[in-house]
């Protein structure tokens, strides 16, 4: 008899071990038809006790546990604050550490630094919460194995370096075939001062500059403070942050552009804003969810603060009081409130201020009361392709079916608020862009065990990294000397117009290389037309010219440029050089703003062609400083965004050369470029940074060291 029962038991753990390994979502309902089953039978009570706890005991040691961060996957509230949903589509960094709660002007003060604190913690912690329930529920681990495993085996190996928790062990038994550039990114690998030193020439610092899950302190910056790259260092949210700090490193830091005052990690407070006041970027503190934001403080620097950029924060205190208070000052177009998740969004809302918004920016906004009886009540006005990226929408497999005609399925790839599942895969295979979907944040929560990266490894059979690519800090090129603004400028140029320009530039997602390097750089509606697969950039095109391709003149568009960096930073980027005599054999629209601005995209195409328009981008521009106080030269336009649309083709034989900003994603990438110049500068600088700081004071944006030169000596003749 007792051999008998033991047996029994025996059968009912191996059918729940065998369920959480092939069905885990149906894991608790095996429990609960074993427990039916043993209540129903006839059994003696000791009997039925003894097999209930073997049931439930083994169920709550086979169950998949939760990481700390990873919330259980419960529904979410039924109708979450307004402040709490804003944050939800909040992602990167600005999601990890978010602005205040909602509080009404009308309450009149506000409320204690102590209880405001604890009040943020709480918003930010539920916000987190739901953010996760929304985004992820019903999604088990074993689900997202079970899809790693599916994709092809590149792709399975890019997630791993990005996302996973690599352990020492693996990172040494393949340790010549990782791809060090990506996992110097990986915030969850086993960090530690011995980690680091093992493979101190093989780290691309500029992503270990810019990694919160290193174990910072102020020794371990003292010990490699010649190898960090401090521009990076400066927007780093995981180190220990003090007012010593600042201090200790306050000629290293940078402290302006793409620096510190976009970093939400800082201790901020009104006393740190006015100990430097003079130092701070202030149009990048508008953008910085994590200050102590109030009405006092908008008051008192409302002079200071970039409007455009405030209007897109949703950590400020939003309110309808708020909104209308300010209301002539808030940024209502394209780059502005229509966008920003943290509004208190509401029919009323929307209705109040009905005449200001359009629907091709309410799109983009999570925080936007999304349902499937409001898409389909203006399915004929809603920007679907934006719409596509919105984690927002209460997305399921009956909602992509009813409307899979209209999605953008790039966008989807990356949208890590749908439903994820190996059916929905399957599903829409043929539709997927799976070179995007490897970027997905859904990965974030993926926890793979150690004999699941060796089978990946294995398959993937990847040759060994070559070491002579293997990221080095000092091949990268340093910001140049101010000294150099004096010296004449070189050019070797196409004359148009009166100026002679050394060339044009085109940034775009390195994914794109390949394709460029084949077909040229074509325009959003050619590349629909033939079929090519392609990553966009402005998924939105507020400028409406999907039939055109956007250049600049020596220098991209950095606001947009950092922007779109910014979004997803695991991607990489390449400036393409564009040789100039495109200006003359090429249907091109030369704009004085970017094409999107409302002062261009209103004036009709045949006013913004021709040497007229194009000598208009170098003119003096009111609102904006001088042309000889910024110290620009002929060839540099006055709007830094100014843009070049292009209507015809662009051949690869018009490609003179490419920059990056990582020296991974130069190793990655250079084989495509063939014997065209190739370059790399530190991340935020040259090509990558602001104009106005180091560009003007480059000759050339190519030095032969670590870049290859064709027979021409291309490197010293575009111009900068």
């Amino acid at each position: 008899m007792t051999t008998a029962v033991l047996i029994f038991q025996a059968f009912v753990i191996f059918t729940i071990l065998v369920t959480r390994i092939v069905a885990t979502d149906k894991l608790v309902l095996v429990s609960i038809a074993w427990t039916i089953f043993t209540l129903a039978m006839v059994f003696a009570t000791p009997l039925v006790l003894l097999q209930l706890a073997v049931i439930w005991v083994t169920y709550s040691i086979v169950a998949p546990k939760h990481r700390p961060d990873e919330p259980n996957f419960l529904p979410p509230p039924a109708s979450p604050p307004a402040k709490l949903h804003s944050h939800k589509a909040t992602s990167g960094s600005r999601a990890q550490n978010k602005g205040s709660p909602a509080i009404s002007l009308s309450q009149g003060t506000r409320k204690s630094p102590s209880k405001q604190t604890s009040d943020k913690q709480s918003w930010q912690s539920a916000a987190a919460r739901l953010s996760t329930q929304t985004k992820y529920s019903n999604m088990e681990n074993a689900n997202r194995v079970a899809i790693l495993k599916s994709l092809g085996q590149d792709q399975a190996v890019r997630i791993i370096e990005r996302f996973q928790p690599v352990s020492e062990s693996l990172l040494e038994r393949y340790v010549e075939h990782w791809d060090w550039g990506a996992l110097s990114s990986n915030p969850d690998l086993p960090w530690s001062v011995e980690l680091i030193e093992r493979y101190e020439k093989r780290w691309d610092w500029s992503s270990v500059s810019l990694n919160p899950g290193l174990p910072w302190s102020v020794e371990l910056l003292e010990r490699y403070k010649d190898r960090w790259v401090w521009s990076s260092l400066s927007l780093n949210r995981g180190l220990p942050w003090s007012v010593e700090l600042l201090k200790l490193y306050k000629e290293r830091w940078t402290w302006g552009d793409r620096g510190l005052s976009l970093n939400p990690g800082l201790p901020w407070s009104v006393e740190l804003l006015e100990k430097y006041k003079d130092r701070w970027k202030w149009d990048h503190l508008s953008d910085n969810e994590s200050l102590p934001w109030s009405l006092d403080l908008l008051e008192r620097y409302k002079e200071y603060w970039d409007w455009s950029s405030i209007s897109l924060n949703p950590g400020l205190p939003w309110s309808v009081e708020l909104i209308e208070r300010y209301k002539e000052r808030w940024e209502w177009g394209d780059s502005g409130l229509p966008l920003n998740p943290g509004l208190p969004w509401s029919r009323e809302l929307i209705e109040r201020y009905n005449d200001r918004w359009k629907w091709e920016h309410l799109c983009q906004n999570s925080g936007v009361p999304w349902s499937v009886e409001t898409l389909e009540r203006h399915k004929e006005r809603l920007d679907w392709p934006t719409l596509s990226r919105n984690k927002g929408l209460a997305w399921s497999l009956d909602l992509l079916e009813r409307y899979k005609e209209r999605w953008d399925w790039s966008s989807l790839s990356l949208n890590a608020g749908l439903p994820w599942s190996v059916e929905l895969l399957e599903r829409y295979k043929n539709r997927w862009r799976w070179q995007a979907f490897s970027r997905n944040k859904f990965w974030a929560f993926l926890r793979l065990q150690d004999f699941d990266i060796i089978e990946i490894m294995e398959k993937a059979n990847r040759p060994k990294a070559d070491t002579k690519t293997q990221p080095l800090p000092s091949i990268y090129l340093a910001p140049h000397s101010i000294d150099e603004r004096a010296k004449p400028p070189r050019s070797d140029g196409f004359q148009f117009g009166s100026r002679e320009i050394g060339h044009l530039v085109h940034f775009t997602q390195a994914e794109n290389l390949a394709s460029i390097m084949q077909n040229g750089i074509l325009s959003v509606s050619s590349l629909r037309r033939r079929g090519i697969s392609f990553r966009q950039n402005d998924i939105s095109r507020y400028d409406y010219q999907i039939n055109a391709s956007s250049l600049s003149i020596t220098h991209p568009n950095e606001k947009l440029f950092y922007k779109w960096r910014m979004e997803d930073p695991s991607q990489d980027w390449v400036v393409l050089l564009i040789e100039s005599s495109i200006l003359r054999r090429r249907d091109l629209a030369f704009n004085i703003h970017n094409a999107a601005d409302k002062r261009m995209s209103s004036r009709p195409l045949s006013a913004r062609k021709g040497v007229d328009a194009f000598e208009g981008m170098f003119a003096e521009i009111d609102g904006f400083a001088k042309r000889a106080e910024l110290g620009l030269r002929d060839q540099d336009t006055t709007d830094v965004q100014a843009e070049v649309l292009a209507f015809q083709k662009i051949e690869p034989r018009l490609i003179l050369g490419a920059v990056f900003d990582s020296l991974g994603a130069m190793a990655r990438y250079s084989n495509i470029l063939g014997n065209r110049d190739i370059s790399c500068v530190q991340p935020n600088t040259g090509l990558f940074g602001v104009r106005e700081y180091n560009y003007g004071l480059v000759r050339s944006p190519f030095r032969h060291t670590g870049s290859r030169t064709n027979s021409g000596n291309l490197g010293d003749d575009i111009q900068f």
